[in-house]
């Protein structure tokens, strides 16, 4: 007769480590002197261990003012560092990161804060003015309103600025992340509980919230590095905003920093800067849309760069 088993030696190690976070973490360890984000706007660089202390850093700062597992930690943000130290600092405390799109309308804004009713929520200082309008029209403000300054996660400066003065009650992205917290042990969810919420478009009506678990996140994961081929040799380039699935997964924060490879970043489409990292920085992928590759071939064209 076949030898019976328990299962619940498996099932509490899938559950416990089948999680992005933990996959990040692991890198953290294995490939801490590797190249783990780029921000050329600024010219800062972290490797995994420099992320890392980042990310303890901003979810010790998102601790300290409040923020719990299952609470949603929302945030409108451009391709950048700020995005990516938010997305995994939201998890690391088994919170939810929800990533929004930039370019909402403040109603449209106002309706996700409604329907997602998040305790942290934090927006490029450059959307102020629509921001403000947006917290005036949602029913729900969150406890916790942090304004980004562009570059404020790559550099020293000093992160106020018109964030901070257009919307009432907001603090500045390095106030926060700076503080010198820890976040808690002991804080990251289950394979089964949500980690990701996407707040990505609403042209069939308002915004609609798309819930992940982290075990979705991690098999998304897999099979970008697994068809692409993606490993931890690799420097990527998404062209298009990562708040939407295909570009958070493909060559964003969620396959990149889950192998151990290298995410390059770019806060607006530049297709002759494009061009100048593929050869400065030995990029290995972009990603984008059809008329990104459409622009890529033209500036190309134009300007024959060593590919």
């Amino acid at each position: 007769m076949p030898r019976s088993y328990d299962p619940s030696a498996l099932r509490e190690v899938f559950e416990q480590r089948f999680t992005f976070i933990a996959g990040f973490r692991r890198n953290v360890d294995r490939y801490a002197r590797r190249l783990a984000l780029l921000d050329p706007s600024t010219g800062r660089r972290w490797t995994y261990a420099e992320l890392g202390a980042d990310v303890e850093s901003l979810a010790g700062g998102l601790a300290a003012r409040g923020v719990r597992p299952g609470d949603v930690v929302g945030f409108q943000l451009f391709n950048g560092p700020a995005f990516a130290l938010t997305y995994l600092a939201a998890q690391r405390l088994g919170a939810i990161a929800s990533p929004v799109n930039y370019r909402f309308s403040p109603g449209e804004t106002a309706h996700v804060l409604d329907d997602s009713r998040p305790a942290a929520y934090l927006f490029d200082s450059t959307l102020a003015a629509g921001v403000s309008v947006a917290l005036g029209i949602a029913a729900h403000r969150p406890a916790l309103v942090v304004a980004v300054e562009p570059g404020s996660a790559g550099s020293a400066g000093d992160g106020a600025g018109t964030g901070t003065a257009e919307v009432e009650g907001a603090v500045s992205f390095v106030e926060l992340a700076s503080g010198g917290h820890r976040a808690p042990e002991g804080w990251e969810g289950t394979a089964w509980e949500e980690s990701t919420r996407l707040y990505t478009s609403g042209t069939t009506g308002m915004p609609k919230g798309v819930p992940l678990p982290a075990v979705a996140e991690v098999l998304t994961a897999h099979d970008v590095i697994m068809h692409f081929p993606l490993g931890p040799e690799d420097r990527t380039l998404n062209m298009t905003p990562w708040f939407h699935r295909g570009g958070i997964s493909p060559g964003g924060p969620n396959a990149v920093f889950y192998v151990g490879a290298a995410a390059v970043t770019m806060r607006q489409f530049d297709p002759d800067a494009c061009l100048e990292l593929v050869e400065s920085e030995e990029l290995t992928y972009l990603i984008g849309a059809p008329t990104n590759l459409a622009l890529l071939a033209d500036a190309h064209a134009a300007r024959p760069r060593d590919l």
